[in-house]
């Protein structure tokens, strides 16, 4: 992947603290704050994963998000993106709760 290019994120679009939203905490620190709303990533959006050094940056077009490369990536080479602030700290509560995930 050359620098500069970007992969879609696809997934559900849906107003933040709305039911859809209560329904899918368990996804809460994957969800990308698309203006108002959170964009619940499927696809390979949903499975990139967090690093203080990403490989990849978060860009907003209208109500489209792309992960976009910041240097060349290597075929094979996993792909990271920083999580924001707010799904950081969600996701780091829910590990010291106790509950299942992962965080590089």
């Amino acid at each position: 992947m050359g620098k500069g290019e970007r992969l879609r994120v696809t997934g559900f679009l849906v107003r933040r603290d709305s039911v859809s939203d209560q329904c899918t905490h368990y996804a809460d620190p994957y969800k990308f704050r698309v203006g108002s709303d959170l964009l619940i990533p499927t696809g390979y959006g949903g499975i990139i994963n967090h690093s203080i050094r990403p490989n990849l940056v978060k860009v907003l077009a209208g109500k489209k998000v792309f992960l976009e490369a910041r240097r060349p990536i290597a075929a094979g080479e996993e792909l990271f993106h920083k999580y924001g602030h707010n799904a950081v700290k969600r996701f780091r509560h829910k590990v010291i709760k106790g509950e299942k995930g992962g965080n590089k």
